[in-house]
């Protein structure tokens, strides 16, 4: 019963393992959708060159954040989760490869964290120029 006990918890170790991989990978694909379709003042009308300048280097800043996410996901499964599925490698050396993945998922984590900190304030942005444009402050 016991080993019975242990072959499951193993089993829904992999998945659970798959199912934050694919939460993460989720939510980094909807926050670089995000950026790949900002449009709002993309084409430089009627605002100033700082102004227009400032969204562009979020818009670059949030896009490597992305990046490097996607980059540790990759890392992560073919590191960590390909092995733990199809090969007995990890059954070997469970600490090192435990370490490795909390530190790929870390990393991961601080990525779409700062990706969504960059995202929110291009909707500052996008409300402070809108409100300033209402208001006809001269920074259009």
């Amino acid at each position: 019963m016991n080993n019975m006990n242990l072959d499951l918890d193993k089993t829904l170790s992999k998945y659970i393992s798959v199912w934050i991989w694919s939460i993460l990978f989720g939510a980094n694909s909807f926050i670089i959708s995000s950026f790949i379709n900002y449009r709002k003042y993309l084409n430089g009308e009627g605002i100033q060159v700082e102004a227009f300048m400032i969204i562009i280097i979020l818009l670059i800043i949030g896009c490597i954040f992305a990046i490097t996410a996607y980059w540790q996901l990759f890392t992560y499964l073919s590191r960590y989760l390909i092995p733990r599925f199809f090969t007995n490698e990890i059954e070997e050396n469970d600490k090192k490869y435990i370490a490795l993945a909390s530190k790929k998922l870390k990393k991961v984590l601080i990525a779409i964290i700062l990706t969504f900190i960059t995202r929110f304030l291009l909707v500052i942005l996008d409300l402070t120029f809108d409100y300033l444009k209402v208001n006809g402050i001269m920074i259009f």
